[in-house]
């Protein structure tokens, strides 16, 4: 599912509304009004999808959108820039019980894209791949396959093209591409082309958009040397970038564990950036307080941050409490677009917490002079997907950095 900016832009037009879109979202955006996609001309809902269209095409809003969506307005689509790009007129919203909601509607374009690796390599809606050998690469060739392409080509033009998927950084897929033209200086009659593939929203998997690309554009002789999509997010993941995200109470150790893994990971060969809650507070969300929407804003904040630093091949530590389910999925979605993700669960009871509280905020929340805080008036929801769960009142600190560095290895 993609995760939207909820952050509104102002639109260009008086009174029309702005949502500048996520990198995979812009993506989408992309095929659908270059016409790429063949019939799909906009967004649907869940089950809902018009006759003849390959896939469901959905968008995902939140935060004030989903108030404010209603049927029969104009919402500009824009980029990280705010430029507009298309124009979507609402015509069904539907509530996702989340703060959510899926909104339908047919799009027209403004002006093309700019953002995103490999521009001047883009398919596009005037290319006629009919007649040509078209041969899929979602990582680095296989000399083998390159082989095969220059000893059978049957006198077809040959077309290398690059595929970015979900697991693929802007990074990584300019390094294929470049890659890929080498390749092609070598393969007499070959070309090099780029095809983003962001998921489509739902279940349908990235080869979905690319099959239906590669129907719309005729494609009709196509050989695939791209790998399994598990194979190929774990591999990108041990190469790329990696956001470790560590929740739990005030005073349960996580900002301790967290300042030892960043200390620790230049002895592995990785580059770690910490960004520890009460830092990140003091910074990055400087006028921030402490209402359900801020401490939301909040960790959308540390989350962005995080998967640059991993969108550039480095290592983001992350150390906020992180109370809820909704968000933690959040930060997970927006890492697992450049790299891998690893949520460490530090699970030392309350009691132990109120223990340590060298800070005295435990007893300013029972006294009452502090509220809404986690453990005490605000629940925190325990992570049931954690891949690594530390309780430093039985686990010394050395040994949970220990597990952490094994799990990232392995």
């Amino acid at each position: 599912m993609p995760v939207t900016n909820d952050v509104p832009a102002a639109g260009s037009r008086a009174g029309t509304a702005a949502l500048a879109l996520d990198r995979h979202e812009l993506e989408l955006l992309e095929l659908i009004i270059g016409g790429l996609l063949g019939p799909i001309d906009g967004y649907c809902l869940p089950g809902a999808a018009p006759a003849g269209w390959p896939f469901e095409a959905q968008l995902v809003v939140g935060g004030s959108f989903a108030d404010r969506m209603r049927v029969g307005e104009s919402v500009e689509l824009t980029d990280p820039d705010g430029t507009p790009l298309a124009e979507l007129l609402v015509t069904a919203v539907r509530s996702r019980g989340d703060g959510r909601a899926h909104v339908a509607g047919g799009l027209r374009g403004l002006r093309p894209p700019e953002h995103g690796p490999a521009r001047d390599l883009r398919l596009s809606a005037s290319d006629d791949l009919s007649g040509s050998r078209i041969a899929l690469f979602d990582d680095v060739p296989d000399p083998a396959s390159l082989l095969h392409l220059a000893r059978d080509s049957g006198g077809r033009p040959i077309v290398l093209l690059g595929i970015g998927g979900s697991a693929s950084g802007a990074t990584r897929m300019t390094a294929l591409v470049d890659l890929l033209r080498r390749c092609a200086g070598e393969i007499e009659g070959a070309t090099v082309r780029y095809l983003p593939a962001p998921a489509s929203g739902t279940s349908t998997d990235d080869r979905g958009i690319v099959d239906a690309v590669l129907s719309t554009l005729r494609a009709d002789d196509v050989l695939d040397f791209t790998r399994p999509g598990s194979e190929r997010a774990s591999e990108a993941a041990a190469a790329d970038g990696l956001v470790v995200l560590f929740s739990g109470l005030s005073g349960s150790g996580k900002s301790t564990l967290a300042r030892a893994l960043a200390e620790r990971l230049p002895s592995v060969g990785r580059r770690g950036v910490l960004l520890d809650g009460d830092a990140v507070r003091r910074v990055v969300s400087a006028g921030l307080g402490f209402s359900a929407a801020d401490r939301e804003e909040n960790l959308y904040r540390i989350g962005w941050v995080a998967a640059r630093v991993a969108e550039g091949g480095g290592v983001a530590v992350c150390a906020p409490i992180a109370p809820f389910a909704s968000s933690r999925e959040r930060i997970r979605s927006m890492a697992e677009e450049v790299g891998r993700f690893v949520l460490v669960y530090v699970s030392t009871p309350i009691e132990v917490c109120e223990q340590r509280d060298r800070k005295g905020l435990y007893a300013r929340a029972r006294a009452g002079e502090l509220t809404d805080f986690t453990g005490v008036d605000s629940p925190y929801e325990e992570p049931v997907d954690a891949d690594i769960v530390i309780d430093t009142s039985v686990t010394a600190i050395d040994d949970g950095v220990r597990a952490i560095i094994e799990s990232i290895a392995g």
